[in-house]
């Protein structure tokens, strides 16, 4: 994640903001009780804002273009715990952080008395619950660089363009019909990656330590594309393989495939390097 120091314009996203806010409960095996709310808002800024930043404990993200002039969340609150009245008073609790500097904007998931992270509220008041968001972002053709991030969870790019970075330390991040027109990396500590339609026109790193990635065809219109593309532990499969011009030697771990206006350079340290999906 970019770190910038950040300064808070709105210090909460309130129910003015939000709308179309719904709840159920639900027995859930971990706990007794499962409260979950759905809030839609417009990210309004004081300024004019580039790039976008999300960071999430647990949860998914995911980030389609949008056609407004201004970023979109539909959030998806999920509180998991061992009665409904606990359900209930850390769900109301769950606030939103619009903080942007120099271009910046970054969202931060908080309790709304104290402005602690979520996580870190439960943590330090010893509440026995457990939240996972589900965030579904609009971005602006205005906003060239999404910066994601999660825990545990995944991470979907749905047809966006710009400098596309995205962290999974425990999840999967998938890629499709993006276009990476700056300098990106794709990376999961424990997981899989999955990139297919993509325009690649910068230098990008796509990495997975324990895991699996699957590499589609780059678009024809793909210029420039320069990507190292590394799997530690596990394997990496070429979706149409046959259609790169391949040199090295993938049975020993180690392409450079050509295709499309991209050079590819190819390693896997402990598994396989496969060359056409199967």
């Amino acid at each position: 994640m970019k770190k910038f120091s950040s300064l808070i314009v709105a210090s909460l996203i309130t129910a003015t903001v939000f709308s179309g806010c719904k709840a159920k409960v639900k027995i859930n095996n971990d706990y007794d009780e499962t409260l979950t709310t759905v809030n839609q808002c417009n990210i309004d800024t004081q300024s004019e804002c580039s790039a976008f930043e999300l960071s999430l404990k647990t949860g998914n993200i995911t980030v389609t273009p949008t056609d407004k002039d201004v970023p979109t969340m539909n959030l998806e609150c999920t509180v998991f715990a061992d009665n409904e009245d606990t359900c209930k008073d850390v769900s109301e609790r769950i606030s939103t952080v619009i903080m942007e500097k120099d271009g910046n904007l970054k969202l931060a998931i908080t309790e709304k008395e104290t402005g602690q992270e979520i996580e870190k509220w439960i943590e330090d008041t010893e509440t026995k619950v457990r939240v996972e968001f589900n965030a579904e972002i609009g971005i602006p053709a205005s906003y060239t660089t999404v910066d994601t991030d999660v825990q545990i969870g995944n991470i979907t790019f749905d047809g966006i363009t710009g400098e596309l970075l995205a962290y999974a330390n425990v999840g999967n991040i998938t890629c499709t019909g993006s276009t990476f027109t700056e300098d990106s990396y794709i990376e999961c500590n424990t997981g899989n990656i999955s990139c297919s339609k993509c325009t690649w026109n910068s230098t990008n790193l796509i990495k997975v330590d324990t895991g699996n990635i699957i590499f589609g065809l780059p678009n024809e219109d793909s210029v420039n594309g320069d990507l190292a593309i590394e799997v530690r532990k596990g394997n990496l499969t070429f979706d149409n393989g046959s259609e790169y011009k391949i040199e090295g030697d993938p049975d020993k771990g180690n392409a450079k495939l050509t295709k499309s206006g991209c050079s590819i350079n190819a390693a896997v340290i402990s598994g396989k390097l496969n060359l056409d999906k199967e």
